[in-house]
């Protein structure tokens, strides 16, 4: 956050506006986290309130758009339990820390994003011609804007085309500028980011320490409180995702299954990513927990691919069903507890670093929470006091 801050002063000063939206972060482009950052310094003096509300409006957003799929999949009345369940898979306290922390907030556009552009891409209910052009002329701009939000979303375009690919010979003219524009799209993407470094050491231990983050990263949020677990999680979770991915669509259920392959591979592809491009950061797998919200969509997927098998044993396990709905639920506010009483406590952790930091303290264990340059962030933080913004 220091870093990005000092970007904008520093572009306040030139004026060059174009670079202060494109340019890279990290690999990142983040347009609408700039814009936002802009709109806080220089409307609200640095509150963070636009950073809130924004990421509110997009979590609660998809998490509705999911749960209105959810509750349409069912045509057995288990629409309102599926769709609380879907509620209850994303509006969770891990996800409190992308709302509540301006930098996260970018997890929470790409994962709204994400979402509009797989439902976009299938067909409606009601859909001709013309509207299926414009709902996937529409799905490409929001992959294009989840890109925009972090570079993992770039990882829509194998998404979608996968989608498309499984759609056979009617979805071929999709596929084909899926293909296009995503490659087009991507190169001026990436366009100037070749790193001069030296890329990270492939090796068998670096291998199999880029498998742990994988399989770690699918257990969010329980690897933050049980790391074996949680491990042991996301490789169920894992496998479970197998099968929609091998399974070709069902005649009756075609729209769901697609769509809960989307929101899967969007998981697994993000996952991915992580797994070959953090593991160099610290020494240990240590997943951070504002990746939790981009794992929402492999559970709401699961979710979605079961529904119509469970339709089906409705008609004979009806208390069984009910039995398990309310297990399910149970489970998950029993998570809530416990998830967020592990993220309490590192917020307070957190909060006391930053506490020493601004009282002039100045340790090497600072380092992972402040910034790696101590110096430059109190450099940075002196000008924000000068500037009166982000001040308490």
């Amino acid at each position: 956050m220091f870093d990005l801050v000092s970007f904008y002063f520093q572009h306040v000063t030139s004026g060059d506006w174009l670079d202060y939206l494109l340019a890279p972060h990290n690999y990142h482009r983040l347009v609408w986290f700039r814009l936002l950052l802009a709109l806080d310094v220089q409307v609200f003096k640095g509150t963070g309130l636009p950073f809130v509300v924004v990421a509110v409006f997009c979590l609660t957003g998809g998490a509705l758009l999911l749960a209105r799929e959810a509750q349409r999949t069912s045509t057995a009345g288990l629409g309102l339990p599926a769709a609380a369940l879907a509620l209850m898979l994303i509006l969770s306290t891990a996800n409190a820390a992308g709302v509540s922390v301006p930098a996260n907030t970018p997890h929470i556009h790409t994962f709204l994003f994400a979402i509009l552009a797989i439902l976009l891409a299938e067909p409606g209910a009601q859909s001709d011609g013309a509207s299926l052009a414009t709902r996937r002329a529409a799905a490409i701009g929001c992959a294009i804007a989840a890109a925009f939000s972090l570079a993992v979303g770039l990882v829509l375009w194998p998404v979608l085309a996968f989608m498309a690919w499984r759609g056979g010979k009617a979805d071929r003219r999709w596929l084909g500028a899926v293909l296009a524009v995503g490659a087009t799209f991507t190169a001026v993407y990436v366009y100037g980011q070749i790193s001069g470094g030296q890329g990270p050491s492939l090796s068998a231990q670096s291998l199999a320490k880029s498998v742990e983050y994988f399989f770690a990263y699918l257990g969010l949020p329980w690897v933050r409180a049980w790391p074996p677990g949680g491990l042991a999680i996301g490789v169920a979770l894992f496998l479970l995702a197998l099968i929609p991915i091998a399974r070709p669509p069902r005649t009756a259920s075609r729209r769901s299954d697609q769509i809960a392959t989307g929101l899967i591979l969007f998981t697994l592809g993000t996952a991915t990513l992580a797994a070959f491009g953090r593991t160099d950061i610290t020494p240990e797998v240590d997943i951070p927990i504002r990746y939790a919200i981009l794992t929402a969509p492999l559970h709401t997927g699961l979710l979605l691919f079961t529904l119509p098998w469970l339709d089906r044993q409705s008609s004979q396990r009806k208390r069984l069903l009910q039995a398990g709905v309310v297990m399910g639920c149970s489970v998950l506010l029993v998570q809530q507890v416990l998830i967020g009483h592990v993220a309490a406590q590192a917020g307070a952790r957190t909060r006391e670093t930053i506490a020493q930091f601004e009282q002039g303290r100045r340790t090497p264990a600072m380092m992972p929470t402040i910034h790696p340059n101590l110096a430059r962030a109190e450099a940075v933080s002196r000008e924000m006091r000068e500037r009166g913004v982000y001040q308490r």
